[in-house]
């Protein structure tokens, strides 16, 4: 899969000092080398090298994500011009484009809902869970909690579709974190496992996080609502069982398509390596001076690129990799193997897999189980017989 999917970094600093952030308080520091703001001429060029890529590589459709530090920190005629420019240069040529804008929520006004909907800039919120949880990482430089401040925020004004990311805590319970998600009347939700290498993960706490996910994926598929949350952690296991779904960069056997911007034009693989160690993103590669399919000359892109494909011996022996793929690149790290490792969650995934599958051959048909177990997919009308799973009472949901 050629890349389709820019994050772009534009504003290197951010409103609120995130104790986990893998840009400012982690291993890496480079973000202080960057520009407060990417520039309008920077996003002239990159606009016009997508396009150009684009074309070359045959990608019909464009996902552009706002990224920061904080992106409500940029002057809202950045975006105005931003359009314009993904207009003339992509949609201009036949090639579709999305956007979405990353936010902490703090900043969100009505006024900015409003202009970002005339923009057709969707919106993308991280709440770490209920209060308590979310203050403990996600304050400000003052070290309080910002959690207040966002919740209001959801609450009150009108966001037509709204996703979260949250970051799971050990110490957090399902039924709250799920009553948090239907409170806010969320349409989808991203649960992240936190950014822990082999030095930093806490053995003690996989049985609170398998508790944590068992009991979220419970609520999940027992809540008959339309309108309930679609939680992409299990979505991805169901849509990756069932063949009909390829993944992303966390768990499947995709390409991973994403390219990182930096403010200052820098084209970098996955930010969230930042975590590993510093540095470990750094290319030589700049859209004021290279082309985007330069990024394929940096080893550590290829590296991101076919973290699906390059396992290590444990996981291409396990019955497992062709839904978890081996896990997020940033969770095999170590200091001594690389990436050469399984994923610090590897048992957590593998039994969260393990449940949806039991679920799966208890809810579905003789004759669809072995359908979905046969491994010759690719000649299977697999969108048929995913529809006919899906659509079963135990887990239907609105895919928004």
């Amino acid at each position: 899969m050629p890349i389709n999917t820019y994050v772009i970094k534009i504003a290197s600093r951010c409103n609120i000092n995130c104790t986990y952030c893998y840009m400012y308080n982690l291993e890496d520091s480079s973000y202080k080398k960057q520009p407060r703001f990417m520039s309008n001429d920077t996003m002239e060029v990159l606009c016009r090298k997508i396009a150009t890529y684009s074309r070359q590589s045959g990608v019909k459709n464009v996902i552009i994500v706002f990224h920061g530090g904080e992106p409500l920190l940029v002057n809202p005629s950045f975006f105005t011009a931003t359009k314009a420019l993904l207009d003339e240069h992509l949609k201009g040529q036949g090639i579709y484009y999305s956007m979405t804008l990353q936010t902490n929520g703090t900043l969100l006004t009505e006024a900015w809902i409003d202009f970002l909907d005339k923009h057709e800039i969707d919106i993308g919120v991280t709440i770490d869970g209920t209060k308590d949880i979310h203050d403990q990482f996600r304050i400000y430089k003052s070290g309080k909690g910002s959690f207040d401040e966002i919740y209001r925020n959801l609450k009150m004004l009108s966001i037509k579709k709204l996703g979260l990311i949250t970051v799971l805590n050990p110490e957090e319970q399902a039924p709250d974190l799920y009553a948090l998600y239907k409170d806010l009347k969320v349409g989808l939700v991203n649960t992240l496992l936190p950014l822990h290498t082999f030095e930093t993960y806490k053995q003690e706490d996989e049985q609170k996080f398998i508790a944590l996910l068992e009991g979220l994926y419970r609520l999940w598929k027992e809540d008959h609502d339309q309108g309930k949350p679609l939680l992409l952690f299990f979505y991805s296991i169901l849509g990756l069982k069932a063949g009909i779904y390829e993944g992303h960069e966390q768990m499947g056997i995709t390409k991973c398509g994403s390219l990182i911007v930096e403010t200052n034009g820098d084209l970098e693989t996955v930010d969230t390596l930042k975590s590993c160690k510093s540095g470990i993103t750094a290319s030589s590669i700049n859209i004021h001076k290279n082309e985007i399919a330069d990024i394929f000359m940096e080893e550590n892109i290829s590296l991101y690129y076919h973290s699906h494909q390059h396992l290590c011996t444990t996981c291409q022996q396990c019955d497992k990799r062709h839904i978890c793929g081996g896990g997020y690149l940033p969770h095999r790290y170590s200091k001594v193997n690389g990436f050469n490792n399984p994923s610090v969650y590897c048992n957590l995934i593998k039994h969260m897999i393990g449940l949806v599958e039991e679920d799966m051959k208890n809810t579905a048909s003789e004759e669809l189980w072995n359908r979905i177990n046969q491994e010759n997919e690719a000649a299977l009308e697999k969108s048929a017989y995913f529809n006919d799973f899906y659509l079963l009472e135990s887990f239907k949901t609105e895919v928004a």
